[in-house]
């Protein structure tokens, strides 16, 4: 059986490149989500929560959004 990490990753590369491509996305990582390990998805502005469509879960993985801001490459 995998630990819930390893499962968290699986999951999140299954859906990122569909999140990343929804406006206001900017990043999709692996991180705490409540009180287990989930999937963290970084968005642009405070604006981008209320029109980003991502599940509390997904395949039994807990997911948060947070707001980032942009990232820039350097």
């Amino acid at each position: 059986m995998m630990d819930k990490t390893a499962l968290a990753i699986k999951v999140k590369q299954r859906y990122e490149k569909t999140w990343l491509g929804q406006k206001g996305v900017v990043a999709v990582g692996i991180g705490k989500v409540g009180n287990s390990i989930g999937i963290v998805v970084s968005v642009e502005n405070s604006t981008d929560l209320t029109t980003i469509q991502i599940p509390d879960t997904v395949e039994g993985i807990p997911t948060r959004l947070q707001v980032t801001g942009p990232f820039k490459s350097l």
